[in-house]
């Protein structure tokens, strides 16, 4: 299923390189609904869309387009799930006080 929306990071990026030579960039992301409550996913960018992604810094504001995906495993009989995002694309939106961006990113 694919999500857009508009979010903040909430961490730094930090670009990984996999045993299988794929870069990859972890990080979550965060906003509130109607009712002013937060809510956070976890997402994970891939290849060229990491290496963009990991110019981007805490805070910074951004249009995210994700397939999102569930995780299940078992441990000990007890079965777990956890949803998270694959970044297809993202956009960013710079104010004149936001820092988060590091670069002008081409878009």
């Amino acid at each position: 299923m694919k999500v857009t929306g508009f979010c903040r990071l909430v961490r730094d990026n930090k670009l990984e390189l996999s045993k299988n030579g794929t870069y990859y960039c972890k990080n979550a992301i965060a906003w509130n609904d109607a009712k002013k409550q937060g809510h956070f996913l976890d997402i994970v960018a891939y290849s060229h869309v990491a290496q963009q992604f990991e110019k981007l810094k805490k805070g910074a504001y951004i249009k995210i387009e994700c397939d999102l995906v569930q995780d299940k495993w078992e441990v000990n009989g007890q079965k777990h799930s956890k949803h998270y995002g694959i970044v297809l694309s993202f956009e960013t939106f710079k104010s004149n006080n936001d820092p988060a961006i590091q670069d002008d990113i081409p878009f």
